[in-house]
């Protein structure tokens, strides 16, 4: 069934949910009105059978929505989001008049929050999702909700090392490698003087030499380190300049993390948490 909140000669946003991995929830899209031409992709034939969702596949990096609770904006203007852009654009946009121009139809979604989601989904930049904004979640469920939120990272700003001061991401496999260094330094602490047995070289292939374990300070990083250098979300590496300052921002984003989990479990009803945080 299509949204009843669909203009006709406008797509409806369930469709473009599917393109971004949620297929098994789409629905039937509101088909646009028979006198409106159906565009050609790239100069492909249409597959059979055809539908919208197909169709957009691959136009969602280069997009238009026209966002219900963002159209009209408070001067009366109707503005649609740009996903190549990454922002809301007037409809004299010359990019959005090269689109439909070219047989482009932008589509309808109801709120900001559910546009942000439908971009979350389809792995566009997390700047493109914070431009989108999400003042109206929708029907956006609290777990999509993490999810999106999260995909945006959290700013770190640093008063004693500017140097670290960036958006760093929340990336699961990010995460797993923050807590092996945490971990890390913490065993290390837990002993005066960590030893690794490590002896010097073997003296032939098949019997290692004997040597005495070496001993690193406690609270080192992997390898002895006592200097890590850290990605942030667009790739920039920043220098933690000691182990007790990795762990302070590691628990920053922790409690960043658990405070959204709250936040969702709570049903996304209450105030998000701020999304930066200060390290000493």
């Amino acid at each position: 069934m299509s949204d009843p909140r669909t203009p006709r000669g406008m797509t409806d946003h369930t469709d473009v949910a599917a393109i971004a991995g949620n297929v098994g929830a789409a629905t039937v899209p509101t088909p646009a009105p028979a006198s409106a031409p159906v565009p050609v992709l790239m100069g492909l034939p249409i597959p059979a059978p055809f539908s919208l969702a197909t169709a957009r596949t691959a136009l969602i990096p280069d997009h238009y929505w026209l966002v219900a609770n963002r159209s009209p904006d408070p001067e009366g203007n109707t503005n649609y989001f740009s996903s190549a852009q990454g922002a809301y654009v007037p409809e004299t946009d010359q990019g959005y008049q090269d689109f439909i121009t070219n047989g482009g139809m932008a589509t309808y979604i109801a709120t900001d929050g559910e546009l942000a989601d439908v971009l979350r989904k389809s792995n566009l930049p997390y700047t493109t999702i914070l431009a989108a904004g999400w003042t109206d979640w929708g029907f956006v469920p609290p777990a999509d909700m993490l999810l999106t939120i999260e995909a945006t990272g959290l700013g770190i700003t640093s008063t004693t090392t500017p140097a670290l001061n960036a958006t760093y991401s929340l990336d699961p496999a990010v995460l797993l490698r923050m807590n092996s260094n945490v971990n890390y330094i913490q065993n290390t602490k837990l002993v005066p003087a960590a030893t690794h047995m490590h002896g010097p070289p073997a003296t032939d292939a098949v019997t290692p030499a004997a040597g005495p374990p070496v001993s690193l300070p406690p609270g080192t990083f992997p390898g002895g380190a006592t200097t890590k250098q850290w990605p942030d979300i667009d790739g920039n590496l920043h220098l933690f300049p000691d182990p007790d300052t990795f762990v302070v921002f590691a628990t920053a984003i922790a409690d960043y993390i658990a405070q959204l989990n709250d936040w969702a479990a709570g049903g996304g009803t209450d105030p998000l948490p701020p999304p930066t945080m200060e390290l000493g």
